[in-house]
């Protein structure tokens, strides 16, 4: 019980940041001269850190396999990410289902990355 209570604090966490920073990208691209290419690039590398990020944690916390807990944690981001995607644009596309598998794939090395580290 106490693992899911941490990985729920962890998660929360995690969407907190993400809105975050994505708000703070979306307002710069909304201020300044930036152009759109230049914002997109931004989210998606600031996002790409914030998963590889989770999947450390998650690897540095469990003990089971880490490629295990990165697709349990992933799964769960990407679905909450998923029904809100599908809530606000009404569509699922081919270059959206590519954007979570490259987010479940990152969140799944960083995790195998994170239990290799705690190994150490």
């Amino acid at each position: 019980m106490k693992n899911i209570h941490l990985s729920i604090k962890d998660i929360g966490i995690f969407l907190l940041a993400i809105l975050l920073s994505n708000l703070l990208i979306s307002t710069l691209y909304l201020y300044t001269n930036m152009s759109l290419n230049t914002n997109n690039t931004l989210l998606l590398i600031t996002t790409i850190l914030s998963f590889s990020y989770l999947g450390l944690v998650t690897g540095r916390k469990t003990t089971n396999k880490g490629y295990i807990s990165g697709l349990i944690v992933s799964g769960i981001v990407i679905s909450i990410m998923f029904i809100i995607s599908i809530l606000f644009h009404n569509y699922i596309s081919v270059f959206k289902i590519l954007y979570y598998i490259l987010l479940m794939l990152v969140t799944v090395i960083s995790s195998i990355i994170g239990i290799n580290i705690k190994k150490r």
